[in-house]
């Protein structure tokens, strides 16, 4: 008897994906875009999405690139979740826009506000997709990954506009760095924070 086939490295699954959106001019009403659909791609695997007009393909390569939050289901790379259970879509949204309000306050164009958060939240999803590669524990630490893509990402995206200097980028990281974790020592031990990091 041949020895089984071993099945291919799967980069990306979507399991289970419904997306329901509220129906246009009706407050009360729904519609769902896309039900109960799953779909793995392997590893260097080329896949065509194909429908007619209407029946769900951009909403479901929406929520493959991570876009587009699901209603329910899963979406997977290489096994592990494309966000980290406290990541989501709507609070990168928020946080992309309140940067962008603040920063007229300290007299900076929104445009800066909006390139600063996003490039924030960039970091922040990219050390959590590392630990997650990792296998570290949700919310669990790991000095360094934590805080400096966090804070490196938005001292590159608005360097030019800021005219940063290597120098100021890299005192600017280290200025982080160190003011999260004395921030985070003293929110634990007022009784704030659940744990030292």
């Amino acid at each position: 008897m041949p020895a089984a086939t071993p099945l291919p490295d799967v980069a990306l699954a979507l399991d289970r994906i419904t997306c329901t959106f509220a129906a246009r001019g009706d407050a009360a009403g729904s519609y769902t875009a896309v039900k109960d659909t799953s779909l793995s791609v392997a590893a260097g695997e080329f896949v065509s999405v194909v429908g007619p007009t209407g029946c769900g393909k951009s909403t479901l390569l929406n929520v493959a690139a991570g876009l587009l939050a699901p209603s329910g289901g899963n979406v997977l790379i290489h096994g592990k979740p494309l966000f980290g259970k406290s990541k989501t879509v709507r609070g990168i949204v928020v946080s992309i826009l309140f940067s962008a309000m603040v920063a007229p306050l300290l007299g900076l164009g929104w445009k800066i506000g909006v390139a600063v958060g996003g490039a924030a939240m960039a970091g922040d999803l990219v050390s959590s997709f590392v630990k997650r590669r990792l296998n570290l524990t949700p919310s669990s630490r790991a000095t360094g990954l934590d805080q400096i893509p966090e804070s490196l990402f938005p001292l590159l995206a608005c360097r030019g506009a800021l005219s940063l200097s290597i120098l100021d980028i890299g005192i600017g990281v280290a200025i982080f760095f160190v003011g999260e974790v004395v921030l985070s020592l003293l929110l634990y031990k007022v009784h704030i924070r659940d744990r030292p990091y």
